[in-house]
């Protein structure tokens, strides 16, 4: 019997109070739990960086600095549940509960805008005589 689910000690606890693991290890179950969510937060980092450098070289319209933006604080966010994947992450959850979801908001706004500047640059509205003339 354990006293907690991470060290190895023994008292009268009963196993039930054990959460499953991986049987690899805290250490490395923690670095499981929060992979994917590194991943995505590099990924957003990342393709922010391709939006600064497309818009610095003139490639897309400013506006996409918009979408860079939206992806930098998706990447935030990503990177805040990262920090508490696990129960023995390195932030508790509900410590920056309201930082992610104000991120998360902030980001949907900003990738929103973004879309509607695209399809507004994108559709053209011609005025013509119905007849050609």
């Amino acid at each position: 019997m354990r006293c907690c689910w991470w060290c190895c000690c023994s008292t009268g606890a009963s196993d039930d109070s054990v959460p499953p693991t991986l049987g690899i290890g805290v250490g490395m179950e923690t670095l499981i739990l929060a992979l994917p969510y590194y991943i995505c937060a590099v990924a957003a980092w990342g393709t922010t960086g391709i939006v600064v450098l497309s818009a610095w070289k003139r490639l897309y319209p400013r506006r996409i600095i918009i979408l860079g933006a939206a992806t930098l604080l998706l990447g935030a966010s990503f990177f805040l549940i990262a920090a508490t994947a696990a129960p023995g992450g390195h932030v508790a959850r509900a410590a920056v509960a309201w930082p992610i979801r104000v991120l998360d908001a902030g980001a949907g706004l900003l990738w929103l805008t973004w879309l509607a500047m695209a399809v507004r640059g994108a559709v053209r509205v011609e005025k013509r005589c119905p007849t050609g003339g």
